[in-house]
């Protein structure tokens, strides 16, 4: 079981998100909505909820586990068996319904405390509604919707109790898989591309892995996250 075998490390994924496009994630209460707009926090600013971030990263956590189960068989790797468990990772880290609670504890996104938004604005955007299963335009068919530019960054993280390195490695992997904020029922995607701490890339939002408090070496940039990923899990 993920956990067992020693005395578990706090390990901690800190972001700073600046989406490259306009964005909107809808709050509570919007759903069908003719007029809507993005999450506003208990200042009015808007922000990302964590249930929006959790989400995000156990769909793109879930994409790597299937294909490391996959890979897990090829002849020439040296997976061991507590390495091909990818599926108890998601419910340990995730939860199952009505089974287990989630590991993961996700926080909601802010701005940061010290950045003035007494002039922020929201672009406007219309569309015409269609029904998801049927393939119809809803009735109500035209929604507006509020859009957030992308001169506002927000700043949140997740932490995890682990001994294991590799989920570690995983979920930092999932993260950095992210490529939009924005779902199905968003008009801004909310474009994001990402760097690690030491990277001096193109990326605009920024994620630090912490673990006990100090710098999770692997996740100091990309290029050395997958080094150690690939000889980790792909060396003989």
């Amino acid at each position: 079981m993920i956990g067992n075998g020693g005395p578990k490390s706090l390990v901690q994924w800190h972001w700073i998100l600046r989406p490259e496009t306009p964005w909107s994630v809808r709050g509570p209460g919007q759903e069908g909505a003719s007029v809507s707009g993005p999450a506003l926090d208990w200042r009015g600013r808007p922000y990302v909820p964590g249930s929006t971030m959790r989400g995000k990263i156990r769909d793109s956590f879930s994409r790597l586990a299937h294909a490391f189960q996959n890979t897990s068989g090829e002849p020439d790797t040296i997976l061991s068996g507590h390495r091909k468990d990818w599926r108890d990772m998601e419910r340990y880290c995730f939860g199952a319904p009505g089974i287990q609670p989630g590991r993961l504890y996700v926080d909601d996104s802010y701005m940061p405390d010290d950045v003035d938004a007494s002039n922020l604005q929201f672009a406007s955007h219309h569309r015409t509604a269609i029904h998801r299963r049927l393939g119809v335009v809803k009735d109500g068919f035209l929604v507006s919707e509020a859009l957030v530019g992308t001169e506002w960054s927000f700043v949140g993280g997740m932490s995890l109790y682990s001994t294991r390195e590799d989920v570690v490695a995983l979920l930092t992997l999932a993260i950095l898989g992210i490529e939009h904020l924005g779902s199905g029922r968003s008009i801004g995607r909310g474009r994001l591309s990402w760097n690690l701490s030491n990277d001096d890339g193109p990326g605009t939002s920024r994620l630090t892995v912490t673990m006990d408090g100090d710098p999770w070496t692997p996740a100091t940039s990309l290029s050395d996250l997958r080094e150690w990923t690939f000889q980790t899990w792909f060396q003989r």
